[in-house]
């Protein structure tokens, strides 16, 4: 369950803007903060910064293809 929960979670990180509290209801969290804790005890760091990084690691990759690079 917690593996479904997760995978849902960073699907709903990747792919909308809606804030935490509600992803984390979305998986079915009690809270925000159980979910940042699981979240973040499961992938190393805190499901915001998660976001981030992934939006950067994408914007990268955008650039690059623009550019011809791989």
């Amino acid at each position: 369950v917690r593996d479904i929960r997760a995978q849902h979670a960073r699907h709903l990180l990747s792919e909308t803007s809606l804030p935490l509290a509600e992803i984390a209801y979305a998986c079915g969290y009690s809270s925000q903060q159980h979910f940042t804790k699981v979240f973040s005890d499961l992938h190393g760091i805190p499901p915001g910064r998660w976001r981030r990084q992934k939006a950067e690691r994408l914007r990268r990759q955008s650039a690059k293809r623009i550019i011809g690079i791989r």
